[in-house]
């Protein structure tokens, strides 16, 4: 499997330079395209063992474009590190005012980091609670309606399991979302994502999750700082058997200065608990960040360090570890 991905990128990366060089001609539209590659070190230290590893974190390339202006777009997404090699196949369709219809497999817009670019990203890790509710990449059907002071976003999808291509039962999952925008600086959202809530049958029990959470992002241009204020909360209530439920629950505070220089500072802490009726089951991670961007995005490092308290995987006392992470990253 490896090998096909080390073959996937050197013929994306040819095609690239080819296109560079000469230009790709197509049948109709427009076509871009872009490449995120991120490389890591990482130094973790635990109560078992004391681990350092160099990685190739992502290796992506996207091509995307339009095929009629202002009404049909596309956008494609390949990782050549690791299986799936295809990630995203997104048919976008705007027949309606300030609306946008997409097909496909993509992330679907839940939570508030689950739908934005890895590169983007402004620690190296998504959130916790993002990690364990994130619905990853699904194939279905979605809407984002975008006005001045509200966003919705209405999507039907094949559901669990996530990363998937094909469904493995009739049952669809059901998506909203709502953004309320009451300022320039401020977006607050609420979000339910309803697991075999359309033609489920009996053996298809309910799985739903409910969110909230806001995000705020103030440049103080006097001083040239950005601050980042930003949380969100998550409630799961999964249905094992028709007898046996559990409910779960996971939230996160990120906080941020950027200074002048591009240096920016960061701080993230992360709750996780997959039973809220269980003691101590829980985890607990502390983030410290510090990046600089050479060239905004486009050209970065980062540094995180992260206490991780793991009360899950060992219930008679809490396990603790330190994990130092650096990566650089250039993306276009």
């Amino acid at each position: 499997m490896k090998q096909k991905g080390l073959l996937l990128i050197v013929i994306l990366i040819l095609i690239s330079v080819n296109a560079y060089a000469e230009g790709i001609e197509i049948a109709k539209g427009t076509l871009k395209m872009g490449i995120i590659l991120q490389s890591t070190f990482s130094y973790s230290q635990s109560d078992e063992a004391i681990n350092t590893s160099f990685n190739m974190k992502r290796a992506r390339f996207l091509f995307y474009g339009t095929i009629l202006p202002d009404k049909i777009k596309y956008f494609v997404q390949f990782e050549g590190v690791s299986s799936p090699y295809l990630l995203d196949t997104k048919l976008q369709f705007f027949y309606i005012p300030k609306t946008e219809i997409t097909f496909g497999r993509f992330l679907p817009n839940f939570t508030y980091y689950m739908p934005i670019l890895t590169s983007k990203l402004d620690m190296i890790n998504y959130p916790l609670m993002t990690m364990k509710y994130g619905m990853w990449r699904q194939v279905g059907i979605q809407s984002t309606t975008t006005t001045k002071f509200i966003d919705f976003n209405l999507g039907i999808f094949n559901g669990y399991p996530s990363n998937n291509w094909q469904d493995n039962n009739d049952a669809k999952d059901v998506l909203f979302r709502t953004t309320i925008k009451p300022l320039k600086e401020l977006q607050i959202f609420a979000y339910s994502w309803f697991g075999n809530s359309l033609f489920a049958k009996d053996t298809d029990l309910p799985n739903n999750i409910y969110g909230i959470g806001f995000s705020s992002e103030k440049i103080f241009s006097s001083y040239n700082l950005q601050f980042v204020l930003r949380s969100e909360l998550i409630l799961s209530y999964e249905n094992i058997t028709k007898d046996n439920k559990m409910n779960g629950k996971g939230y996160y505070i990120h906080t941020s200065i950027k200074f002048p220089k591009n240096i920016e500072v960061l701080f993230r802490y992360d709750f996780y608990t997959p039973n809220t009726k269980l003691y101590h089951n829980n985890e607990k991670w502390y983030k410290v960040g510090l990046n600089y961007y050479i060239l905004n995005n486009n050209v970065m490092l980062y540094l995180n360090y992260i206490h991780k308290k793991d009360e899950i995987s060992q219930l008679s006392g809490a396990r603790k570890s330190n994990e130092y992470i650096l990566q650089a990253q250039i993306s276009f």
